[in-house]
């Protein structure tokens, strides 16, 4: 990684240059904090101390901030009182003069914005310097770009802020959404390909940070790749509940920090054709087996499934590599994150229990800002194991109770992992749900193909939406009455082979055509 200085503020004698500032707008905006009470507000809204270049303008801006806290006036005698040592601003007839500087505070906003551009261009001089110097040194280029790329987005995601927003500018487009709901019987979100899951969370919602946890070998990860494929081998569902054309693609990206590109794409091949995994391995497969494995192959080649499986990797670098994939795709719809205990945190912490809670905050927030859900895959404690009762509940989640804080949706896998005696049978199971209902969702497990698949032998109604918790735990968001959804139409999968069907198709039309 690139050495760090002390200080990052590059030295006339290094460079020769004096760094981009306004020391004129610097002491305008704190000539206005000292003049007007909107003045100074608007100025510790927008601006930190970090914005301002001069030192002596940065301990002046810490003060009138400490002023503030205690609900105290700032002007001249409490700045001074505050700042106690004023030769570190230089005395008190700078600090006249500072008060002095312009006649009337009405440009306040126009101060601020200069000072923050000339932030923004002393970072990426500081970045770009430090990405030099790296490269002179020979440092690891990619570690480079990624240092390089990490701080510039953190200086420019650092210039946005929101607003306070009047209620009626939002409730229009909030009935609109609703009434193309109600009008379409569309997903409001993605369909995942399976029906029950469908059915309790009508989707993938947009923003959301969907965790999906169990215990070694239960099947997170086929779980996982079985809802990015069934959501990439579809095409999109537009605003009008209409889908897309057939060269339309949901564009899903997947981070495995396990397993590797080629082993991920050969379950996927496994699962989508219908074909043994375990006679894939070996190499023993006859001319069925081939035939259903080729289609398999040209339903996923025409796929927009990205796979990355660096194995160190922090969630600023997701979040990098996804915008570049957005901007490359002119959409990203999915992201598959497998899984969280392998994650490196975007910056040292006391804890390992401190940086989980970091990154899955980081990882919610990046589901925000680039508006698509995100799955992110964890294990759970040995504290199941220890039960009698195995079925997952939220005071399982391991290393942070920060996860289940920051995750809109908390599934648990749950089957029976008896060895000897191996089950079919497997439940999904959502222990969180902030904006609908809890459920446990009977599915079926198929090994062979490394498959989940919806369990239709329930008949109406056997999703089990309800309002109660799982055993042990308490949800503030439990229902007075339980939820009820009405099954969707049934063959929402149905491109997947089957053992009894061979993959494979007739005539001219495209492999995708017929898969759907």
């Amino acid at each position: 990684m690139p050495t760090k200085r002390p200080d990052s503020r590059i030295t006339e004698a290094e460079r020769g240059r004096i760094l981009p500032h306004s020391a004129d707008a610097e002491q305008a905006i704190l000539c206005c904090a000292l003049m007007n009470e909107d003045a100074i507000a608007y100025m510790t809204e927008n601006l930190e101390a970090e914005h301002f270049y001069i030192e002596a303008h940065k301990l002046i801006f810490r003060a009138m901030e400490a002023i503030r806290l205690r609900g105290e006036n700032v002007d001249l005698v409490t700045l001074s009182n505050e700042i106690k040592d004023l030769s570190q601003v230089g005395g008190m007839q700078y600090l006249s003069a500072v008060s002095n500087a312009v006649p009337d505070y009405a440009n306040y906003a126009s101060y601020v914005a200069i000072i923050k551009e000339k932030y923004i261009l002393r970072s990426i001089v500081r970045s770009c310097s430090t990405a030099i110097d790296g490269a002179f040194r020979n440092e690891d280029a990619a570690e480079l770009l990624n240092a390089v790329e990490a701080d510039i987005f953190a200086v420019a995601k650092a210039q946005e802020h929101g607003n306070l927003v009047e209620i009626k500018e939002i409730t229009g487009t909030v009935m609109q959404k609703l009434e193309d709901l109600a009008k379409n019987g569309a997903y409001r979100g993605i369909p995942t390909g399976f029906a029950g899951i469908n059915s309790v969370t009508n989707g993938l919602q947009k923003s959301d940070l969907v965790l999906i946890a169990a215990r070694p070998s239960i099947g997170k990860t086929a779980f996982g790749m079985n809802m990015i494929t069934n959501i990439a081998l579809q095409p999109p569902i537009k605003a009008d509940g209409k889908k897309g054309g057939k060269d339309e693609r949901y564009v899903c990206a997947v981070f495995s920090l396990e397993m590797t590109k080629e082993q991920l794409t050969q379950r996927m091949m496994a699962s989508v054709a219908g074909v043994s995994l375990e006679k894939i391995n070996k190499g023993n497969l006859d001319d069925s087996d081939w035939k259903k494995l080729s289609k398999a192959n040209r339903a996923l080649s025409q796929a927009k499934i990205f796979i990355d499986d660096t194995s160190l990797i922090k969630p600023v670098q997701i979040m990098e590599k996804c915008q570049r994939l957005r901007g490359q795709e002119k959409r990203l719809d999915v992201v598959l994150i497998d899984y969280l205990q392998l994650l490196m945190g975007n910056k040292e912490t006391e804890s390992r229990q401190n940086e989980v809670a970091e990154i899955t905050r980081y990882l919610k927030i990046m589901a925000k800002e680039l508006n698509v859900p995100v799955l992110l895959l964890s294990q759970l404690s040995r504290k199941v194991e220890n039960r009698t009762d195995k079925t997952p509940i939220l005071s399982d989640l391991r290393e942070s109770g920060a996860i289940e804080q920051d995750a809109d949706i908390v599934m648990f896998i749950h089957r029976d992992k008896d060895v000897d005696h191996p089950s079919e049978k497997a439940d999904i199971i959502i222990a969180k749900h902030r904006n609908g209902a809890l459920a446990r969702i009977p599915m079926k497990w198929v090994g062979e193909f490394t498959r989940f698949m919806d369990d239709d032998s329930h008949g109406e109604g056997r999703f089990a939406a309800t309002h109660e918790p799982p055993p042990g735990e308490r949800r503030e968001m439990a229902m007075d009455e339980p939820a009820t959804f009405s099954p969707p139409p049934a063959g929402e999968s149905d491109y997947y082979a089957t053992s009894d069907e061979p993959f494979e198709s007739e005539g001219t039309e495209s492999d995708l055509d017929d898969v759907f």
